[in-house]
């Protein structure tokens, strides 16, 4: 594959923290990724592997100790907090385990208020429709998180994340807390959204079920990273 067609790099990757008794230790040691463009990559390992130390690094939230990550052409380790912060607004959208939904706002005005976040500049309505119809959720708008099930608290985040049109999703654990048949719904829609969006996908799992589903699969073990 050639080099312009990863959307995010991150090449020989450490991150070192020091210990109370002096000593250093390496979260993660001479890592290198390199994530298609449009697909779905996934991360797997074991907890304590380091894969959410190496996602936030890779989207800009922390600094490795050695190496550089960039996300086309741009280097996300050179930039200041502004830069970073300023890209992670325009071109990154995030999902978790926890949802993290707003509980007095419906699956509508969570959507709606991630978009104000971003500054987004279009007709935020039909944008917040369109996002939750591509979840399936266009039933659904009007009802708040607590009248959904886990699973369509998920696909609201999903919509959210989505909404700014970023070029790239981090996904860290997002099945973490679904049953086996939502949380492949979950990944099916991702697949989804690579097909019909373009968006790039990072997620992050120790669940073996996901691996034959993933473009790409790459395998943390101790902060090293093993073939898939």
């Amino acid at each position: 594959m050639e080099k312009e067609q990863y959307i995010l790099t991150g090449d020989h990757i450490t991150k070192t923290y020091a210990m109370p008794d002096g000593s250093s230790f390496d979260a993660l040691h001479d890592v290198s990724v390199a994530i298609p463009a449009g697909k779905l990559t996934i991360l797997k390992g074991r907890s304590g592997s380091g894969k959410t130390t190496l996602m936030n690094i890779l989207c800009g939230l922390d600094q490795p100790t050695a190496g550089k990550v960039l996300l086309g052409d741009r280097e996300v380790t050179a930039m200041n907090d502004r830069e970073r912060t300023a890209m992670r607004r325009s071109d990154i959208g995030f999902i978790f385990q926890s949802v993290a939904l707003i509980p007095i706002m419906t699956a509508e005005e969570n959507v709606e208020y991630a978009l104000r976040l971003a500054g987004w500049k279009g007709d935020r309505a039909q944008r917040v429709k369109e996002c939750l119809e591509l979840v399936g959720l266009s039933k659904r708008m009007k009802h708040l998180p607590s009248e959904m099930s886990g699973g369509e608290q998920q696909r609201v985040a999903i919509a959210r994340a989505i909404a700014h049109q970023p070029r790239m999703m981090f996904a860290d654990e997002p099945t973490g807390e679904l049953d086996t048949n939502t949380a492949l719904q979950v990944v099916k829609i991702f697949k989804e959204l690579n097909r019909t969006q373009g968006v790039s996908i990072l997620m992050t799992t120790h669940d073996k079920g996901f691996m034959e589903i993933g473009d790409c699969v790459y395998s943390l073990e101790n902060g090293v990273m093993k073939d898939a």
